[in-house]
C-alpha cells in the first residue's frame, strides 16, 4: 500500500531508481530517496536480451567479483545498448564488436558472461549476494565499508603481482584480509564514513583538523609515528602519503626482500588496531608491546604453516560419493567443470542408462575465465542442450 501511494505521488511514470525528490515532499519520501544511492551501488543488470541496458552508463559487467562500468577516452555512441553487442541468431556475444570498442580486459569480462539461450528480458540483481537477492545485512555492510571504485578504465591494468604475492604469503588469514581491505580502500575511516553520510566529521579524532584517510591512520597519525620511526621502514614516512595503501605496499615489495613484506603488513595492522583501541575502546595501549605482539604472531604463524602445510607427504583425497543409477527406461546425464590454470575452463558430461552403461559422453575446453559456480552451471547447461538435441524424453540431469 505504501509503495502504491509513493509511486502514484512521486514516480507515476518511471521507476524508483529514476525518481526525483519532488517539491514539498514528505520526510519519509526524502529518507527513502536518500538511500537510493546505496541501492544503486548494489544493483547490477543481469543480461537477458540486452535491450534495456545502456552499454556505457549502466552497471552490468562483473570483474573479479565486483561490478564495473566501462569507460573510454574515445568518442562513442552514448545510446549503445548491450543488445547491439549480442549475435541474436546464435545467442552469443558478437566478439568482433565487443573487442573493437572495449579494452582487452573489459572485452574479456564481457565475453566471459554467459547469455541465456532464450529471449529473456534484462533483470536487476543485488550483486553483493550470490543469489542476487537484496538483504538488509549486505546493504548495511556495503554502507559501512563502501565498495571499490566501479569505474573500469579503458587502459586499467590489475595489480596482479601484488595480489598474487599477498595471497601466497605465509601470514595469518586475518592479516591477509586486513591488507586486502586496506588496498581496496574499504577501511571505515573518517573520510569514507563522511562520504557515505554515516558521520558528519571526516577529521582524525586523535590528530585534530587532519583529514582521516587510511594512510593517515596507519602511517602519519601522531599515535603511530614512533612505531614507524623506530622500525626498519622509517623511510616510508618520507614518501608521498597521498598515494594509496596499495601503491605504498607495492613500493615496499619492490624495495625490500619479499619475506619482510609480512613484517611491514603486521606493523600496519598493529597501527590500525592501536587506533581502534583508542578511538573505539577508550584504551591507551603501549605501542611497543602491541607491535611486538603482532610481529611475533606473524613469525609464529609462519613457523606453524611450514610444519602443517608443507608436509613432505601429502595424502590424496578421494570422493566416496556413490553414483545412483536412474530408473529403468531413463537416462542420467552427469556434468562437471574444471578450471585449468585460470585461463581455460574444461567442461564435460556423460550419459548412462539404468545399468550404468555409458551411452554418450563429451568434453571441451574454453579459453575463458569463470568462477567455479559459473563453470559448473555452464557444464550443466551444455548437458541439457545435448539432451534436448538427442530428443531424450526421460532424462535426469
Amino acid at each position: 500500500m505504501a509503495y502504491k501511494i509513493f509511486k502514484a505521488k512521486y514516480f507515476p511514470k518511471t521507476s524508483f531508481i529514476k525518481a526525483w525528490t519532488g517539491d514539498n515532499s514528505s520526510y519519509t519520501w526524502r529518507s527513502l530517496w536518500g538511500a537510493k544511492s546505496l541501492l544503486k551501488e548494489g544493483l547490477r543488470w543481469l543480461i537477458g536480451n540486452g535491450a534495456n541496458v545502456r552499454a556505457w552508463e549502466d552497471q552490468w559487467i562483473l570483474v573479479k567479483g565486483f561490478v564495473a562500468r566501462p569507460s573510454t577516452d574515445m568518442e562513442f555512441n552514448p545510446d549503445l545498448r548491450v543488445w547491439d553487442l549480442i549475435n541474436h541468431e546464435t545467442g552469443e556475444w558478437n566478439e568482433r564488436i565487443v573487442q573493437s570498442i572495449f579494452s582487452k580486459e573489459v572485452a574479456a569480462a564481457v565475453t566471459n558472461m554467459p547469455l541465456s539461450s532464450r529471449n529473456q528480458p534484462d533483470l536487476f540483481q543485488w550483486w553483493p549476494c550470490k543469489d542476487g537477492l537484496f538483504t538488509v545485512e549486505s546493504a548495511y555492510w556495503m554502507g559501512r565499508l563502501g565498495v571499490p571504485d566501479t569505474q573500469l578504465g579503458a587502459t586499467a591494468h590489475p595489480d596482479e603481482e601484488w595480489w598474487k604475492h599477498l595471497w601466497k604469503m605465509e601470514i595469518p588469514p586475518k592479516l591477509q584480509h586486513f591488507s586486502w581491505r586496506a588496498s581496496n580502500n574499504l577501511m571505515a575511516v573518517g573520510s569514507m564514513l563522511k562520504r557515505r553520510h554515516i558521520k558528519d566529521a571526516d577529521t582524525c579524532p586523535i590528530s585534530e583538523q587532519v583529514l582521516e584517510t587510511i594512510n593517515h591512520v596507519i602511517f602519519d597519525c601522531s599515535l603511530v609515528k614512533t612505531t614507524w620511526e623506530t622500525s626498519d621502514f622509517a623511510q616510508i614516512q618520507n614518501l608521498n602519503l597521498d598515494y594509496s595503501f596499495l601503491d605504498l605496499s607495492k613500493w615496499v615489495l619492490e624495495k625490500i626482500r619479499a619475506e619482510n613484506v609480512g613484517l611491514f603488513l603486521s606493523l600496519a595492522w598493529a597501527c590500525w588496531t592501536m587506533r581502534n583501541k583508542v578511538v573505539l575502546g577508550n584504551e591507551l595501549p603501549n605501542p611497543k608491546i602491541l607491535t611486538d605482539s603482532f610481529t611475533r604472531l606473524v613469525r609464529e604463524y609462519k613457523a606453524y604453516s611450514k610444519k602443517v602445510f608443507h608436509a613432505s607427504v601429502q595424502m590424496s583425497t578421494r570422493s566416496f560419493e556413490k553414483w545412483v543409477p536412474p530408473p529403468p527406461g531413463w537416462i542420467k546425464v552427469n556434468s562437471d567443470a574444471a578450471i585449468i590454470k585460470e585461463v581455460r575452463i574444461g567442461l564435460g558430461w556423460v550419459a548412462c542408462d539404468h545399468e550404468g552403461r555409458i551411452l554418450e559422453a563429451g568434453v571441451k575446453r574454453l579459453k575463458t575465465q569463470m568462477s567455479a559456480e559459473i563453470a559448473e552451471a555452464a557444464a550443466a547447461r551444455w548437458a541439457i542442450q545435448i539432451a534436448s538435441e538427442r530428443t531424450w524424453d526421460r532424462v535426469i540431469i
